[in-house]
């Protein structure tokens, strides 16, 4: 696989070669094309992993992939915010021929806040790529989640291919103009994290496109000033 032949690297949405060839646009709209591929999204109880997991499962299956889920819930009932154990997790298995198990150890990990880091980091597969919410790893979390310094920071993720995004903020930056409560907005962030999964092996082709209009426009701005310059002067 990709991810481990690649180094750690700390990014932004990182990069589309860090993924197996099996990106999530690979597993959601067309058949596997290299056997199988694990995800596992991991979160706080709340935070709507097995809404993300199920959704993320429905699309890959109406493409007719087969699959193989494994929802887990915690244990305690009500547990306090931000502790291990009030971590929820879903983890779909997804491939082009017939399985029978949700995988042993996932591809890619999800964590939407460090207890989810931390209660799940042992289950991904070595060199594998983990998706982090970079907003959710303050002081107060990382306590909660019995880190002493932050992952992020230390070679706790040395050997994979970690991928942050300010998910949180930008869900709210991106909800501010609908009229949507933060406190709702900030809720919603577990499909910022599924579209991230869903586009993140094509990221760079959109990124090229951006960068290819932008150009154009600026070349055209620059004819029009030209063009009224010239016309002022003559």
């Amino acid at each position: 696989r990709d991810a481990a032949e690649k180094p750690r690297a700390r990014r932004w949405w990182g990069r589309p070669s860090a993924w197996s060839s099996f990106g999530a646009l690979g597993a959601v709209g067309e058949r596997a094309r290299c056997g199988s591929a694990t995800r596992r999204f991991a979160g706080d109880s709340g935070d709507g992993m097995q809404l993300t997991g199920d959704r993320f499962t429905s699309a890959s299956a109406l493409f007719g992939n087969d699959l193989a889920t494994l929802p887990e819930f915690p244990a305690e009932i009500r547990a306090p915010a931000g502790t291990l154990a009030g971590v929820s997790a879903f983890q779909v298995h997804i491939s082009d021929h017939d399985i029978t198990t949700p995988g042993d150890a996932p591809n890619v990990l999800v964590a939407m806040n460090p207890a989810a880091l931390k209660a799940d980091l042992h289950t991904l597969e070595s060199g594998g790529t983990v998706i982090i919410n970079s907003d959710a790893f303050e002081e107060r979390n990382l306590a909660k989640a019995g880190y002493e310094h932050n992952p992020l920071e230390d070679n706790t993720l040395d050997g994979y291919t970690v991928i942050t995004a300010p998910m949180t903020s930008l869900t709210k930056e991106a909800c501010k103009d609908l009229g949507v409560k933060p406190r709702d907005a900030e809720r919603s962030k577990n499909f910022f994290a599924l579209g991230l999964v869903s586009l993140l092996k094509d990221i760079w082709f959109f990124v090229v496109v951006v960068v290819v209009v932008v150009l154009v426009l600026v070349v055209l701005v620059v004819v029009v000033v030209v063009v009224v310059v010239v016309v002022v002067v003559v």
